[in-house]
């Protein structure tokens, strides 16, 4: 066997042992590659934007990874989430309804 061999093996065997570390690697590309087209990207403002909308996301993948711990699964939090984010959007645009009252 070559040198190259071995280390491709050594690649191989890392990623099999730490699947997720594929993941990451795409994820760190994927924001360098973004943070050289727009300077704005890398941003605290960005990042504080992107975890005020993830955070809603959370909260429903809490309740849902618990429903399927004890067995249950709920296809319908999707609709109902849908759902309440398009009558919200039509309350506020539609209607001039303030977001309170929305």
């Amino acid at each position: 066997m070559t040198t190259m061999s071995l280390n491709t093996k050594k690649r191989v065997q890392i990623f099999q042992k730490v699947p997720e570390l594929g993941l990451f690697m795409v994820f760190v590309a994927t924001l360098i590659l973004f943070s050289t087209f727009n300077s704005y990207f890398a941003s605290l403002a960005s990042l504080k934007i992107l975890l005020v909308t993830v955070i809603y996301t959370g909260i429903v993948l809490i309740g849902q990874a618990l429903l399927m711990i004890v067995g249950e699964l709920d296809l319908s939090v999707g609709a109902v989430a849908s759902l309440g984010t398009i009558t919200t959007g039509l309350m506020l645009a539609d209607w001039n309804l303030p977001l309170p009252v929305a």
